[in-house]
């Protein structure tokens, strides 16, 4: 965990960069930030990808077992991914002034459906 902190915190300044350089505007109305906020989320779950790739690559030189690797990736990234989504009305902005209620609109889907629709939406 400690290494996966390392490295989200060595791409945070590439992120803050890309973050800045996007185009900006008075709320998520108009395509252009639209497609920036989508860019931006994309870049920040793969920038957690790459962070627990090094972290899961470190542990397995401690497990030494494929079996064993195979299988905390599994957990890590199914669990991870899907309380990052249960979190998302805490912790991201979604476009509205009340982010919280509905409570169960924010949290309908998942995150696999959500990264899907978002990178279908940068080509449309």
């Amino acid at each position: 965990m400690a290494l996966t902190a390392v490295v989200l915190g060595a791409l945070a300044p590439l992120l803050w960069l890309m973050s800045v350089s996007l185009p900006h505007s008075d709320g998520l109305r108009s395509p252009e930030s639209q497609r920036a906020y989508k860019i931006l989320i994309l870049l920040l779950s793969g920038s957690v990808a790459v962070a627990g790739v090094a972290g899961v690559a470190r542990l397995h030189l401690r497990l030494r077992s494929v079996r064993t690797t195979a299988a905390w990736i599994l957990i890590y990234q199914f669990v991870g991914a899907q309380m990052a989504w249960l979190l998302k009305p805490w912790v991201s902005h979604t476009g509205r002034d009340d982010r919280f209620l509905p409570l169960r609109e924010n949290l309908d889907g998942n995150f696999y459906e959500s990264v899907f629709h978002t990178f279908l939406g940068l080509f449309s």
